[in-house]
């Protein structure tokens, strides 16, 4: 018991979450935007859908239902109170690190090194895009069953009870529909099981055998990391930094002074994740700071800047001009039709938008952009053309049944009015059937 409340205390110490902490980067299209999360009537849907699907713009990428039902539950509670959410990855972070212990002990019957992992693992600073990070909920959730899976993998060897069998597999799935790198569990549980069958059990080899393993999504996701930026990166170590704890902790008992030099190490990462947290409390703070850190331009940090805050059209010139995929650049001349909007040149902004149509005809966002001018220079036919047409692409898009609700609002039809605006309304879960 001692053990596991020195954790929390640690836990509490470095990832406490603020008071004033705010949705940031992709949780306003994993929970804000994302409808499914906010009516029982449509969880079902979870089960068909991306996590994704509410930026249009991403395409269907991420298949993640577990990670998004959390995000329903979190829904129930808080409603859309980023607090809360925050509160629940913590207390993920927490079971982990508890999991962590365990698991360790199962192997190596060693009190202190099981502890010692645990709390590095608890307070490491390269977890805060996991614990901070609502969206990084996948990969602490992936963590969880897949820990989860390891335990009673062992338990089963022991016991040798279809019992610990069936909650292994059951694990096993979930953690694989939390998030991809799920699918190396069986790596580790064959790295734990060929430990666990020694007399005498190395600690170093496994904890080297564990990175190596888990380096492996590393290759796989190797073509984001450049995206992601060196800070982001670090999220997808979650699960690999296990073995990076468990050789530092080893290392650390085999000297005489190791448990109170490593308590000391264990304050100092602390109070590092605990001075990250300010940088949280305000999106634009967060990808400065972030973004600071980096040496590389158009990282993700760098991309959401020029997209939500800083109008450098130049640099988005050019970031437009290295792309590639049509779809990118559909993207990024919306943004350039944004920010012709904000300052009033309907001219500009039409041009943008017409250009972003044009590499990309089904980029509802710039459908919908496009309508908006159309309507405002008085061009109702072609305005409600394009609703018309976002409407039919997708008629679930909010932005679409609200711009919908307002243009027959202003004609003087209050049934289709009432009919696009309530549909908006239920979807933000705002209203119920």
């Amino acid at each position: 018991m001692k053990f596991f409340l020195l954790i929390l205390l640690a836990c509490w110490l470095a990832f406490a979450p603020g008071e004033h902490t705010q949705f940031v980067l992709d949780d306003y299209y994993c929970i804000v935007q994302n409808p499914l999360i906010k009516q029982p009537a449509l969880y079902f849907k979870i089960f068909t859908s991306h996590l994704f699907d509410a930026y249009k713009p991403y395409g269907n990428i991420y298949y993640r239902p577990i990670l998004e039902l959390s995000y329903a539950l979190d829904f129930h509670l808080f409603k859309l109170n980023p607090v809360g959410f925050q509160w629940i990855n913590w207390c993920i972070h927490l079971i982990n690190a508890w999991l962590v212990f365990v698991l360790i002990w199962m192997l190596f019957k060693d009190r202190w090194l099981s502890f010692l992992t645990a709390i590095f693992f608890v307070v490491l600073p390269a977890h805060e895009w996991v614990v901070r990070y609502i969206t990084g909920r996948g990969d602490s959730l992936q963590a969880l069953f897949g820990l989860l899976s390891l335990i009673t993998l062992i338990r089963a060897f022991e016991t040798k009870k279809i019992f610990y069998y069936v909650i292994m597999g059951l694990s096993l799935i979930l953690s694989v529909l939390s998030r991809e790198f799920g699918y190396l569990m069986p790596l580790f549980g064959w790295l734990c099981i060929y430990i666990y069958r020694q007399k005498e059990r190395p600690v170093l080899p496994f904890a080297l055998w564990w990175m190596a393993i888990g380096s492996l999504c590393l290759i796989v996701a190797g073509h984001l990391i450049t995206k992601l930026g060196p800070i982001q990166s670090l999220h997808l170590c979650y699960f690999t930094s296990i073995g990076f704890c468990l050789a530092i902790a080893y290392l650390l008992l085999r000297s005489s002074i190791g448990r109170m030099f490593g308590g000391v190490l264990v304050v100092v990462l602390a109070l590092i994740s605990l001075f990250q947290g300010p940088f949280w409390i305000k999106e634009e703070v967060l990808l400065r700071h972030t973004h600071s850190l980096e040496t590389k331009a158009y990282t993700i940090c760098h991309q959401q800047l020029l997209m939500k805050y800083d109008e450098d059209v130049k640099a988005i010139t050019e970031f437009i001009h290295q792309q590639k995929n049509p779809s990118i650049k559909s993207l990024w001349c919306w943004r350039l039709g944004q920010i012709a909007y904000l300052h009033g040149d309907l001219s500009h902004a039409g041009e943008y938008f017409e250009q972003s149509l044009k590499y990309n005809p089904t980029n509802i966002n710039s459908l919908n952009a496009r309508a908006v001018v159309y309507l405002q220079l008085g061009n109702d036919l072609e305005g409600l053309n394009l609703l018309n047409k976002a409407y039919q692409q997708d008629p679930n898009y909010i932005d679409t049944l609200n711009n919908l609700g307002t243009y027959y609002l202003a004609h003087k039809d209050p049934l289709l009015a009432q009919k696009f605006l309530a549909q908006a309304k239920y979807l933000a879960g705002y209203e119920r059937t």
